[in-house]
């Protein structure tokens, strides 16, 4: 009889194991998918939203006559809307393949590190290429409109102030991703 209650103990031991852990891997899942979620809705309302910007400021310089170096401000823009409209269509759908739970662990993680790799091109590409060129229009603009040199450059420096906290922002982001990711790959390893 002890022996029997023992069993019937034990199995009910075992499911309820069985059942946290199939609890753990939901709520780590969902985890996953919610900050994923998150990044990548502001990345396509932001791109998407910075795109119509871009377009709208895009016609009005075309049909402006009179705007001092024109066409590189043109340059900038189209630069930056093929940027835009890249990340919009292409790089947020890579990282929402990571809640794909139909792809391996591996795969999915492969997809985080490539979304990871283009964020901080983007970056580059935002310190190095967008930033400088974009200075350069404005204080040749402002100067050229007959502003000093010194208050052309406090302009563009508060200009500049949502770009790096929205950097900030963006790393923020991507570090938490990455943490939750481990966590949820950890625990999907110890089951395996």
């Amino acid at each position: 009889m002890e022996l029997e209650e023992l069993k019937d103990k034990w199995k009910m031991l075992s499911e309820e194991v069985a059942n946290q852990k199939i609890l753990t891997q939901n709520i780590l899942e969902k985890s996953v998918k919610d900050k994923v979620k998150t990044v990548a809705s502001d990345a396509q309302y932001v791109g998407g939203f910075g795109t119509i910007f871009l377009l709208g400021v895009f016609i009005l310089v075309i049909s402006l006559p009179n705007i001092p170096h024109k066409m590189f401000l043109l340059c900038i823009l189209i630069l930056t809307l093929i940027w835009g409209l890249w990340d919009v269509f292409f790089e947020t759908k890579n990282l929402k393949k990571v809640t794909d739970v139909t792809l391996s662990l591996c795969e999915r993680e492969d997809c985080l590190m490539r979304y990871k790799r283009y964020i901080k091109r983007a970056y580059i590409f935002i310190a190095a290429i967008f930033i400088p060129l974009i200075s350069i229009w404005l204080v040749l603009f402002q100067i050229e409109m007959g502003e000093s040199l010194l208050w052309s450059i406090s302009k563009l420096l508060l200009y500049f102030l949502p770009v790096f906290f929205g950097s900030r922002y963006g790393l923020k982001k991507m570090k938490k991703i990455e943490e939750s990711f481990k966590e949820y790959k950890e625990f999907m390893e110890k089951e395996i």
